[in-house]
């Protein structure tokens, strides 16, 4: 067996789509951010695995998926605060 014959295989059958793992992810240790011009992922997409999570945090920016770098400061202070609130603080092993 060549090592593009095994590439090959573990492609076919390890792949995995997010709505079918929605279901077995903890929501309180998600922040969806999400792009309302994402050209790329589409806006039914992200609401369905949105949905199927649980309905976790969500922030909706005005931008596209790539256009969401302009933000990066404030997607990270959003990140910041919502994985301070959900790691318990006897859980966390630097500064947030």
């Amino acid at each position: 067996m060549t090592k593009r014959m095994i590439v090959e295989g573990m492609r076919r059958e390890l792949t995995s789509d997010p709505v079918n793992m929605g279901r077995y992810v903890d929501p309180r240790g998600v922040l969806l951010i999400r792009g309302t011009l994402d050209s790329v992922i589409p806006a039914e997409n992200s609401r369905l695995l949105w949905k199927l999570i649980g309905r976790p945090q969500r922030v909706d920016m005005f931008l596209g998926h790539y256009t969401a770098i302009l933000a990066l400061p404030y997607i990270l202070g959003k990140i910041n605060s919502h994985f301070r609130d959900w790691v318990p603080e006897s859980q966390r092993q630097d500064d947030f």
